[in-house]
């Protein structure tokens, strides 16, 4: 980089130079000013790029498979809402897709994987329901995924809390003090027990 900011200050100092020459300018020194002022804008612009501070680190998504772009609406909505109060240490990418069941399962997560410095989570939402639900309930449910994707439900997860009572322990208490009014679900069945 240090390179390329001396590449610039000597261009700029030799086109400075050719044009206080005390004479008309011979063709090749108009035709070297002229590529120096034509090559300036994108030096300054590639060194901006090289000494740009990398953004910090952010929830996306990816659509996989959509219906009439309403997954893609209510994953705007969700990503934005969670960066809003997340800054993840790597990356994550929410991958989204559709499933079709008969079933209660209003959507599902899977366990987060990272590769190249990029956390990856699976989210699936049942066309059953994607189907009926209004935006703000599609977004909602792909929020309440997402934080699947950011820990919530998986084993790190199950060291925050007593088990039996649902309580967050002293520990998760003193580094987020709201965790000390919420309780985490002890009932109902396996995937919801223990897991939100």
């Amino acid at each position: 980089m240090d390179v390329l900011a001396g590449l610039i200050e000597d261009l700029k100092a030799e086109a400075v130079r050719i044009q206080a020459q005390a004479r008309p300018l011979r063709l090749d020194e108009m035709s070297r000013v002229k590529a120096i002022h034509q090559a300036l804008p994108q030096l300054t612009a590639a060194l901006a790029v090289l000494t740009a501070e990398a953004p910090a680190p952010m929830i996306t998504y990816k659509i996989v498979t959509d219906r009439e772009g309403r997954l893609k609406e209510g994953a705007r909505t969700a990503c934005n809402f969670w960066n809003r109060f997340v800054v993840p240490r790597l990356s994550i990418v929410i991958r989204l897709d559709l499933f079709t069941a008969d079933s209660t399962t209003i959507a599902r997560a899977y366990k987060p994987y990272q590769k190249d410095e990029v956390v990856y989570g699976v989210v699936e939402f049942n066309t059953k329901y994607l189907d009926q639900f209004s935006e703000g309930g599609i977004a909602g449910t792909i929020a309440h995924e997402v934080g699947h994707t950011l820990g919530f439900g998986w084993e790190q997860w199950r060291t925050l809390f007593d088990s039996a009572s649902g309580e967050f322990r002293s520990q998760a208490v003193a580094q987020l003090p709201g965790l000390a009014q919420m309780r985490v679900e002890t009932d109902y069945p396996p995937g919801t027990c223990l897991s939100h």
